[in-house]
């Protein structure tokens, strides 16, 4: 990791907990802003999300600016109409209150509004966007795919890849959090165990494992709240009662992926993340539950690269004890085995909504085949079937 790296990994941040939002107005002043545009869905709207944030800022004495006009159809059209707002109403940060299609079109409108060479068109690409752009700071309203804060975006046929489109803060409250699905809740959980997990077991940077063990301690602490209320009846598709604890569970687990979207952009060379997000292209399956899918066979295939390094993953994943107590010579095989029970459980408990394998996910084999060329067919063909690379006392790496 260079120092460039270094600079944005400690420079994202992240407010978590009930009063979170309260501290929206200092967060601002500290990074140099006093008059912030928020923009959010009408659905967001609706369940009195937006109230949430402008009630922050009653006290503050900033002005508030909100459009809460996004949806699955925004696009650059959108950012073009935003961009226009935001100039001539002299405003100077934004705040991107939702979830995946409001963080992408925040990131590139604050393209377009900070001062950078040259426009949207010329911009895309991978690292085409240079410094430092306006504050921005995204605030979930529930479940996400895991990488809005990544230094990443997409809007129409343009994509962007930068650190400097990572987010400056993240604002998680628990009053927040929205009902959703889960295969949603589900792929946000995996996808960012994934990304953490393969992250912490193969970099030898301690302060990305120091974020990923964070974060996969949060998916371990709080997936079982979050998924609990499908289970019973399964596949159950709506949840969540304001002022319970599942809204608590779901704010951590936003925790976890915003941690997540940070590791992979400073640490992109991801097995499970890459294939994840190919093989959802062959599938109907949230692509974070494939990343989840691949984990186990994954680890397995990069352990004789990782340098003996595998097994501190038991710490995040159970804690100092469990850890202490397991054999170092055990602890990575207790690794794979508490990972294939989370997987085994989830696909008997969802009702086999969420699958074991790519062959639950009705990816076929010959699908694989074409794919050979980019993914290692080991990871494949054991993801597919779902059996051990470990065979005996050999890895079978073909």
């Amino acid at each position: 990791m260079n120092p460039a790296s270094i600079e944005f990994l400690c420079r994202c941040t992240t407010g978590f907990g009930k009063i979170a939002l309260e501290h929206l107005p200092a967060d601002l002043t500290a990074l140099g802003a006093q008059k912030p545009l928020v923009i959010t869905s009408k659905a967001v709207t609706k369940r009195k999300g937006t109230d949430h944030v402008i009630n922050a800022f009653r006290e503050s004495g900033m002005t508030l600016g909100v459009v809460d006009s996004i949806n699955g159809a925004s696009g650059v059209d959108t950012v073009r109409e935003l961009t226009t707002l935001y100039q001539d109403k002299g405003f100077d940060a934004i705040l991107a209150l939702g979830t995946h299609r409001v963080a992408h079109v925040a990131k590139v409108l604050n393209i377009a509004v900070s001062d950078t060479q040259g426009n949207l068109r010329t911009l895309s690409g991978n690292g085409q966007i240079k410094k430092h752009l306006n504050p921005l700071i995204y605030i979930p309203s529930g479940t996400s795919s895991g990488f809005e804060t990544a230094g990443e975006a997409a809007l129409d046929a343009l994509s962007y890849s930068s650190p400097f489109l990572m987010p400056d803060k993240v604002v998680i409250d628990p009053r927040l959090m929205a009902r959703d699905s889960l295969e949603a809740v589900a792929g946000e959980a995996l996808a960012a165990l994934a990304c953490c997990a393969e992250a912490h077991g193969t970099t030898a940077n301690p302060l990305i494992r120091s974020y990923a063990a964070t974060a996969i301690s949060l998916v371990m602490e709080n997936i079982e709240a979050c998924l609990e209320p499908f289970f019973n009846p399964p596949r159950q598709k709506r949840f969540f009662s304001k002022g319970t604890n599942n809204e608590k569970a779901l704010a951590g687990l936003s925790a976890a992926a915003a941690i997540s979207g940070y590791v992979f952009s400073n640490y992109d060379d991801l097995t499970t993340v890459n294939m994840g997000r190919t093989l959802g292209e062959f599938s109907s399956v949230n692509p974070g539950v494939l990343m989840g899918v691949l984990l186990p066979a994954v680890l397995e295939y990069r352990s004789g690269t990782a340098g003996g390094t595998m097994e501190r993953l038991l710490l995040p994943l159970t804690g100092l004890d469990r850890y202490c107590a397991t054999p170092k010579e055990q602890r990575f095989e207790h690794v794979l085995s508490i990972l294939r029970q989370l997987i085994n459980g989830l696909f008997q408990r969802s009702g086999t909504a969420i699958p074991r394998t790519l062959a639950d996910a009705g990816i076929s084999l010959n699908t694989l085949e074409q794919m050979t060329t980019d993914c290692p067919t080991a990871i494949l063909s054991h993801a597919h079937s779902g059996t051990p690379m470990k065979q005996g006392d050999r890895h079978v790496r073909t």
